[in-house]
Order: structure tokens, then C-alpha cells, then sequence
């Protein structure tokens, strides 16, 4: 478990001699505020004096709010955005990433979760390489997980098939830090509304992996279980559903020329070498075969919907993610409320 921390405001800030650098930190909420109070301690304690902190607070539709105004003060500034009805861990992160790339003096922008999950002391490990300029994304690569065995059986299957569908290895999840410029890149990209890591993978950003544990939660029990995991999956599957299709349309043509050959071979044995065959096997190998050309006439039909879709124009989430917010409140360092 977490250990608590207690956080004191520092008297007279911090210190004047030390250059601060100013990140901005995303934290999607749904009814965890207590989680979140405790994540905002942890980050003043370790921080407060190393980075100027803006933080965007994505109220996901909660049914109760609790702001920890007291906490939100004592950065330097703080804007809680309350969205008009819960979207989902995924879009609430593109609609905060989106209200965060109009801060224009960040040099930096994290995106981790609120419940604790994600390492505060790894924050630094995930920024340094976005400030010095090495990389425009780095993401935590997850070396641990805290779930129970069933979801882990299941999210293991899960990145097996979403690697043999796509190509792609998805071995990281939202703890993230990205640049301003990657920032720009994500907030005009549409797979951005569907899922943030698979958006990433396919912005071909410049990026780097850093091994992190998955740490437990402060309080309560993960909202994940097998049912969102299956929704999570598909919205990832569905940002390379053009590269699905694809792979899929070739495999069935590769498995429909083997079985072609196997038919062709059974003709020219019985035909030229009076070899009886099997009723079984040749009954088999039809329905296989028949089968097969559905599939791969399914497949083509998809895969040109597909493509029709790709032709039409999707505004990105930058056009359309403002009209999802409700309210939202601001906060200034020493209690000046906005």
C-alpha cells in the first residue's frame, strides 16, 4: 500500500535561486476524489519545488464532486474541467490534453492516472528526456500489474491478439509524458478520441520506453473489469482497423491458396494415379473451401468500408472536445481562486 504524506505549504515557496521548469500534468477523475486529494500530496511533496506545476483536472461526468481546493492552491495554477457526461477513461484524457495545449508556456505535458496506480516518483524519469529534448514522447512500460489473475489472464490474450492483428507491441498504457510539439501532433489526430496509447503508436512520434512498476491503488477497488477491458481493447483495435482488415484479408487468401492446392492435388492424384480418396476428406476440404471464400468475400467488403470511411473527413478532437465541458473552476497559487 501507499504510504500517506503529509504536505505542508513550503513558507515563502520556493526557492528563488532554483529554475523551475513548467509542466502540466493530466488527471482524468470519476468518483475517486479521495485518491486524487492523496496523488496531489504525494506531488507537492516531491515536487513543489523542482517544476511549476499546471495541473488539468478531468472530472469524467462524476456523480459527486469534491474538489480538494486547499491542495489545488498550492500549485501554480489549476484548472478542474467538469465534463457535461461521463465519456470514458480514454476520452476524458483527449479532452484534457486538449484544454492543456492551449497553456502555452508548458514545456512539458504528463498524463497519469489519479487512483495512484501510476508511480509519482517516476514522473521525473518520464519528463527529463521530454525537457532536454532527446524525445517527444516517453511512456512508462509496464514490468507489473496489480489486478487480479483473471483480468491478467485476459489482458495477456488481449495483447497477443492486438499484436497479431495490428503488429504493433502494446506494452504501455496512459502514464506518459509528451512535448509540446507531440502535444499539437495528438490534439489534431481523431485516433486521439478513441484510445491515447494506440494514437501515440500510430503518430510514429519519436518514442521512448521506461520501465515502471504498476503501483496499488490509495483507496477502494479498480472500475476495470473484464466487460470495460473488452470496450478498452476494441477502441485500441479500432485506431488500425485499415491494418486489421488488411492482415486479415491476406491471411485468408494466403489459407485459401493452401487449401486450393490441397484440392487441386486430390483431383490430379484421383485422375492420374486412380487413388481413391476419402468421402470424409473431400467433403471436408469443400465446406473448408466454401467457407473460406465467405470469409474472404466478408473481409473485402469490410475492408472497402473501411476505406470509404478513411475517405470522409473526421474533425479532430481539437475542433470538438470543448463542447463536452460543462464548467470548470480555476486555481491560482496562495488561494487565489479565479
Amino acid at each position: 500500500m501507499h504510504e500517506i504524506v503529509e504536505i505542508h505549504e513550503p513558507v515563502g515557496g520556493p526557492r528563488d535561486d532554483v529554475v523551475r521548469r513548467r509542466i502540466g500534468i493530466v488527471l482524468p477523475v470519476f468518483d475517486d476524489w479521495e485518491s486524487l486529494r492523496q496523488l496531489l500530496r504525494e506531488v507537492l511533496a516531491a515536487y513543489v519545488e523542482q517544476y511549476a506545476i499546471h495541473l488539468c483536472i478531468v472530472d469524467d461526468g462524476s456523480t459527486e464532486v469534491v474538489l480538494p481546493s486547499d491542495l489545488l492552491s498550492l500549485f501554480d495554477s489549476a484548472d478542474v474541467i467538469h465534463l457535461g457526461t461521463n465519456l470514458g477513461h480514454q476520452r476524458a484524457i483527449c479532452v484534457g490534453l486538449v484544454r492543456i495545449s492551449h497553456v502555452h508556456d508548458l514545456e512539458a505535458v504528463v498524463v497519469m492516472d489519479s487512483d495512484g496506480e501510476d508511480s509519482v516518483s517516476a514522473v521525473p524519469d518520464l519528463v527529463t528526456p521530454v525537457l532536454s529534448g532527446r524525445s517527444d514522447v516517453v511512456v512508462a512500460q509496464r514490468t507489473s500489474r496489480s489486478e487480479g489473475l483473471r483480468f491478467r489472464v485476459f489482458y495477456k490474450f488481449y495483447k497477443m491478439l492486438f499484436r497479431l492483428l495490428t503488429g504493433e507491441r502494446l506494452d504501455f498504457g496512459n502514464f506518459s509524458a509528451i512535448s509540446p510539439r507531440a502535444l499539437q501532433h495528438l490534439v489534431h489526430s481523431p485516433d486521439l478520441w478513441n484510445h491515447y496509447p494506440c494514437a501515440v503508436m500510430k503518430s510514429r512520434l519519436p518514442l521512448v520506453k521506461m520501465p515502471v512498476p504498476r503501483q496499488e491503488r490509495y483507496f477502494g477497488c479498480s472500475k476495470m473489469d473484464v466487460t470495460s477491458l473488452t470496450t478498452h481493447g476494441l477502441s485500441g483495435l479500432s485506431v488500425f482497423v485499415d491494418r486489421i482488415f488488411s492482415r486479415l484479408l491476406m491471411l485468408t487468401g494466403l489459407v485459401g491458396l493452401v487449401l486450393l492446392s490441397a484440392v487441386v492435388a486430390g483431383v490430379v492424384v484421383r485422375v492420374a494415379l486412380q487413388v481413391p480418396i476419402a468421402g470424409w476428406l473431400a467433403l471436408g476440404t469443400t465446406a473448408a473451401f466454401i467457407a473460406l471464400i465467405q470469409l474472404v468475400g466478408t473481409l473485402a467488403v469490410l475492408a472497402f468500408v473501411s476505406l470509404s470511411m478513411r475517405s470522409r473527413f473526421s474533425p479532430p478532437p481539437v475542433e470538438f472536445a470543448k463542447l463536452y465541458i460543462e464548467r470548470s473552476n480555476k486555481f491560482v497559487k496562495r488561494d487565489k481562486h479565479v
